[in-house]
């Protein structure tokens, strides 16, 4: 589909300066920011379809487990019976991060709770280009 789209760009890009709405100098602007935005297309699906490894996932999850096992004995002499409260203070923004590593991957999904807002973002700008237009045609 993003594919399609910049092509269509493109034709009607091409069909603006062949009938004069357009110089040749804005059509060069606006062919690379059109370029540009296949790119940044290009590193979102790969972000997107790129999965962290699960030994990475594993190793780091053990790795929390430890940590948190072991905690309360190191901290038994230092604090006593606050024990308990420091390490949960402590496992609180830990397991915050492991969730955070496993919500990064694929930041694009709507079922996960951190996704990025992209409906939102693209009728924002659908928005503003429909204004941009519409203020471009009464101005003429």
């Amino acid at each position: 589909m993003p594919s399609y789209v910049t092509m269509r760009l493109a034709q009607i890009l091409h069909q603006a300066v062949d009938s004069g709405k357009m110089d040749k100098l804005a059509f060069l602007q606006v062919d690379k920011e059109r370029a540009s935005l296949m790119d940044h297309i290009g590193g979102c699906e790969r972000i997107s379809k790129t999965p962290l490894p699960r030994v990475y996932a594993i190793k780091i999850r053990r790795y929390i487990f430890l940590f948190l096992v072991t905690l309360p004995f190191t901290l038994l002499n230092k604090v006593g019976w606050v024990t308990p409260f420091v390490t949960m203070f402590v496992a609180y923004p830990t397991l915050a991060l492991d969730q955070m590593g496993i919500e990064l991957p694929s930041p694009f999904s709507p079922r996960k709770l951190g996704h990025l807002p992209l409906d939102e973002i693209t009728q924002t700008i659908e928005k503003n280009v429909l204004e941009l237009v519409r203020l471009n045609t009464e101005a003429r």
